[in-house]
């Protein structure tokens, strides 16, 4: 924002930053004929240059809407601007967060909808949060709700609004996943990756240094003991640690220190900013291995002092290994959220076919009746029907094939509309999906190609397929990878990821687990021993036997010490 621009005069440079996003126009200028872009855009990226404050950055609505959960942003209130009726609002954008967290917001084909009935649900999320800062105490909240209800849209949204607050509370985030419900402690171990950046594929110098000093951070410099506890715990291995030399042979002893210390921890963060409590969001916590639900249960008790909010994400299947979940905690609540209304149904699909002129009444009926209140359901009814060619897309405005109309059939089942649309797709593309299934809702384009081998698929072919892949909306890029030189990706839901794996022949499983497996321990490097059991359910017990000759011998023994192979 401020530099030196020349040393031997000193002269400081001060800038202006006006940023917006939108269509422009190329065109030439002047007598050199230069390029230049022109429009209603660039128009209004000139008006908030010129009221941006000096040494800051501010973005319009359409470029906070791109950017939102990747930096940290200040609303302000609105101006008028020259050429605009209406005041614009505006951001000022103050930093890049540590980690984004964002999948993707609800729409079609580019198009954003608003959060269709769930206004109580949102509210009662801000209102207990501002308890919180309030009372500087802690509240826990637990939202249950069906796949595709709506639970990650409505905790976007309140994360957008906890953004507005311009309060610099801290921020813990993670989502457990179905690959990870057997590895010890991995929610919260990926919680602490997220929040100090630490990769998979880092040195184990690195995964030290960075975790040590992200706990020193806020527990000081003596901390580096503790640090090296939880980072045990969590299976960073600190095995070579002279603090935990003489516990090393005791698992429980170390199990409990870290647990104290990770609780010391939180509270450490409690205070280390008065004013402001700190968050942490959980979610899909039915798929949380049982270690991360007993340290969670553990942190709650320790910390009911503490000012903070936690919001744990699920479904109902938490009950039936958690029956009596957050029943013994004080200042607990929970909630569902049910199916959207008729009315809201119609109203959503006003809001996903908002570039239709009119929608036909049978059309209506046929995705409000079909989709039974589930937001996710009337998107994918929706992309189907683009897909079979009943909704023509077009630049500004979409409109209906008619003859197509009235031969619609929509399948019964979410898991139908789902499997129709990956019937549809070109053979390259459903392939790619199916190779990405086998590693999981998350995984990676390396990962992917590696699987693909035998595919007669070459690397530019399996990036534009991605890339395609993400703009049907089907997968979406992340911003931030766990393993390095590799671009993460994210299934939008993991009922989509079950039917692309479902269609993988059972066949040819064995062999692309085992690719997956071979993959991870060659990504993994030196840091091998720390993926054993992710690495063994890919390789499942029958196959490591049928591999095991196969694989390096450090890699058998590896194995062996840690009770995988049999």
């Amino acid at each position: 924002n401020e530099f030196t621009s020349d040393p031997q005069y000193n002269v400081q440079l001060r800038m202006r930053i006006g940023l917006n996003t939108g269509p422009v126009l190329l065109g030439k200028v002047g007598m050199t004929g230069e390029f230049t872009a022109m429009g209603n855009t660039v128009n209004l990226a000139s008006r908030l240059e010129h009221a941006a404050p000096v040494g800051g950055i501010l973005i319009s609505y359409n470029t906070y809407r791109h950017a939102r959960g990747v930096f940290d942003v200040q609303e302000l209130d609105p101006i008028v601007v020259k050429g605009k009726a209406d005041p614009i609002q505006v951001y000022v954008v103050q930093r890049a967060k540590p980690h984004a967290f964002r999948v993707g917001t609800r729409g079609i084909e580019g198009i954003e909808t608003r959060m269709i009935g769930r206004v109580t649900e949102l509210q009662q999320l801000q209102q207990t949060l501002q308890h919180v800062i309030q009372l500087r105490a802690s509240r826990l909240v637990t939202v249950v709700g069906d796949a595709g209800i709506g639970k990650s849209r409505l905790l976007y949204e309140f994360s957008n609004w906890v953004e507005q607050l311009s309060r610099d509370m801290w921020i813990f985030k993670a989502r457990a996943s179905e690959q990870s419900v057997n590895l010890p402690f991995s929610l919260i171990r990926y919680m602490f990756a997220a929040r100090f950046q630490i990769q998979e594929s880092d040195s184990t110098a690195t995964v030290h240094e960075k975790l040590v000093d992200g706990i020193t951070g806020f527990m000081g410099p003596d901390a580096e003991a503790k640090a090296h506890f939880i980072g045990h715990l969590l299976g960073f291995d600190f095995s070579a640690s002279p603090h935990l030399h003489s516990t090393l042979s005791n698992p429980r002893k170390i199990r409990d220190q870290a647990f104290l210390y990770v609780a010391q921890f939180f509270h450490a963060v409690s205070v280390s900013d008065n004013d402001n409590p700190f968050i942490i969001f959980l979610e899909d916590l039915h798929w949380a291995d049982e270690s991360s639900l007993d340290l969670i249960e553990y942190i709650v008790q320790e910390c009911r002092d503490d000012p903070m909010f936690i919001a744990f994400i699920t479904r109902s299947a938490l009950f039936e290994h958690r029956e009596f979940w957050g029943m013994m905690w004080d200042h607990h609540s929970r909630f569902e959220i049910k199916p959207l209304s008729k009315e809201d149904s119609s109203q959503l699909v006003d809001e996903l076919l908002q570039k239709l002129d009119e929608i036909p009444k049978m059309l209506r009926e046929v995705i409000v009746t079909r989709a039974e209140g589930n937001p996710y359901y009337h998107e994918e009814i929706v992309k189907m029907l683009i897909t079979d060619g009943v909704i023509i897309k077009g630049p500004e405005k979409w409109h209906i094939a008619a003859e197509r109309l009235i031969t619609i059939k929509v399948p019964a089942t979410l898991t139908g509309v789902l499997q129709a649309r990956l019937d549809r797709l070109p053979a390259e593309e459903k392939i790619i999906l199916q190779r990405a299934s086998v590693v999981g809702r998350v995984f990676w384009d390396s990962a992917v190609i590696y699987l693909s081998r035998a595919d007669n698929l070459t690397e530019a072919d399996i990036n534009a397929a991605l890339s395609t892949l993400v703009g049907r909306e089907l997968i979406f890029e992340r911003k931030a990878s766990t393993f390095a030189e590799s671009q993460e990706f994210v299934f939008k839901n993991t009922i989509f990821r079950d039917v692309a794996y479902e269609s993988v022949l059972r066949r040819s499983r064995r062999k692309y687990h085992t690719q997956v497996a071979e993959w991870m321990i060659e990504r993994s490097g030196e840091r091998v021993a720390e993926h054993i059991g992710l690495i063994a359910d890919h390789f499942g017990s029958q196959a490591v036997i049928l591999h095991q000759n196969t694989r390096p011998a450090a890699i058998r023994r590896i194995l062996l010490k840690n009770s995988v192979l049999k």
